[in-house]
């Protein structure tokens, strides 16, 4: 979490294009390593989201499938990973956006 609060604003476009698979690479870990993964995942949605807009229904399908039978705590931070992402929707999609994720 420390890493990416110092390196999270600092995105350059040579990493960009490595945070969607990396995103989606974590997200198949969170059943191996739930807590760890599902909270990296938190933070990098939440520094980043604007940047993984296209794979919001992918993620979403993948929380969805994993959060049920996940402790409680990886299921909040799959959650909030979502939110992190569905905040950057335009105004008139964001309710919809928030309906789908909560």
């Amino acid at each position: 979490a420390a890493l990416l609060r110092a390196c999270g604003p600092h995105f350059e476009k040579d990493l960009q294009a490595h945070l969607p698979p990396a995103v989606q690479w974590l997200m198949t870990m969170v059943t191996h390593i739930p807590v760890d993964a599902s909270e990296t995942v938190q933070e990098l949605c939440g520094y980043a989201g604007q940047l993984l807009l296209p794979f919001l229904e992918e993620f979403l399908k993948v929380v969805s499938e994993v959060a049920p039978k996940a402790p409680s705590e990886v299921d909040a931070a799959l959650h909030g990973a979502l939110l992190g992402i569905t905040r950057n929707l335009p105004a008139d999609q964001a309710v919809m956006g928030f309906a789908r994720v909560c």
